[in-house]
C-alpha cells in the first residue's frame, strides 16, 4: 500500500509549532531552518541488512564525512541509484535485483546525513557532490536513476558535466514553491517561517532557493541526453504537476505514469522496473 503519511516527528511539531511561532517567532524560524536541513533517519530491517551484506561496500569522503556506498554485480555497464530526502540505498532493493539480472553492475549509496553515512546535515549540493565523488571512484555510469530529491541531484550532476548516457527521475520535486509549501504544511507553519528559510539560503549559498529547483536546473542543461521522467499520479507528497513542469523544460524527455503507488511505494512497481530496463537498454 502507498505510504504518504506525515512522519511522526512532523505530527508532533504540527501541534506545537504554531504556538512557538506566535510566542517566539525567531526561535520558530531557527527550528524550521534546522529541520529543513536535517534529514530523518530510519532503522534497517533485517531483510534490508541481509541485502546490503550481499554487496561490495566502499566509502568516499564528502565534505569531510564518510559516505557509504554499495555495489552489486560485476559488469562494464554500471548504473548509479540516488535515493531521496530521508531515504537510503536499500529503498532500491527491488530495482537493484532487476537491473542486476539485466546484466548491470548497480551502485547505490547513503547520501550524507542518511543511512550509514556520517553527518546530520544535508542539502542538494551534498547530494550532487556525493554523486561526483562516487563517479570519480567507480564510474563512469551508463545512467543515473534518482528518486525524489535524488532525481534533482542527478540533473544537477548532469548540468555540472558528469559523463552519463541517460538520466531517470522518479517522483522528483521540481517546483521550488511546492517544496517550501510541503515543508510548511508538515510543520503547520506560517508563511514568514518559509520566508526565513529562503533568506537563510540566499545568505548561505548566495542564490535564491528557486535556483535549486529542478525546473531551473533543467533549463540550464546544455546537452539533451535521453531522459525518462517517472511519477505516480496519486503521489500526495510530490504532486504529479512537478513532473509536468519538468517535462516542459525537457521536451525531449520520455515520461511514464503509474497509479496507486504514491511517492515511495512506486519503487516497488514492476511495470516501472520494466520501463526502466527497456529505457536503459535501448
Amino acid at each position: 500500500m502507498p505510504n504518504n503519511k506525515i512522519p511522526f516527528r512532523y505530527r508532533v511539531l504540527r501541534f506545537c509549532f504554531p504556538i512557538i511561532e506566535k510566542v517566539l517567532p525567531k526561535v520558530a524560524q531557527k527550528i524550521a531552518i534546522e529541520i529543513f536541513f536535517s534529514p530523518p533517519r530510519t532503522s534497517l530491517s533485517q531483510e534490508a541488512q541481509e541485502f546490503l551484506n550481499q554487496s561490495n561496500k566502499f566509502k568516499v569522503m564528502v565534505d569531510g564525512k564518510a559516505v557509504v556506498a554499495y555495489a552489486w554485480g560485476e559488469s562494464s555497464k554500471k548504473i548509479l541509484l540516488v535515493h531521496g530526502w530521508g531515504g537510503k540505498a536499500t529503498q532500491f532493493n527491488s530495482l537493484i535485483k532487476h537491473l542486476k539480472r539485466a546484466g548491470y553492475e548497480v551502485i547505490a549509496f547513503d547520501v550524507p546525513g542518511h543511512g550509514a553515512s556520517e553527518g546530520n546535515y544535508c542539502d542538494l549540493l551534498l547530494f550532487e557532490e556525493a554523486i561526483q565523488e562516487i563517479n570519480n571512484t567507480v564510474g563512469p555510469f551508463e545512467a543515473i536513476i534518482g528518486h525524489s530529491m535524488g532525481g534533482i541531484a542527478g540533473l544537477l550532476a548532469q548540468r555540472n558535466g558528469i559523463n552519463i548516457n541517460k538520466l531517470i527521475t522518479i517522483s522528483s520535486p521540481s517546483i521550488a514553491s511546492d517544496v517550501l509549501y510541503e515543508f510548511r504544511r508538515k510543520l503547520n507553519a506560517a508563511e514568514p517561517t518559509t520566508k526565513a528559510i529562503e533568506e537563510y539560503i540566499q545568505s548561505k549559498y548566495g542564490l535564491p532557493f528557486s535556483e535549486a529547483s529542478g525546473e531551473y536546473i533543467a533549463s540550464q542543461l546544455q546537452n539533451q541526453i535521453p531522459t525518462l521522467l517517472i511519477h505516480d499520479i496519486d503521489d500526495k507528497q510530490v504532486n504529479v504537476k512537478n513532473m509536468i513542469a519538468l517535462k516542459k523544460k525537457l521536451p525531449h524527455a520520455e515520461h511514464f505514469h503509474s497509479q496507486g503507488y504514491g511517492h515511495n511505494y512506486i519503487l516497488q512497481n514492476p511495470q516501472m522496473m520494466e520501463k526502466i530496463e527497456r529505457f536503459v537498454c535501448q
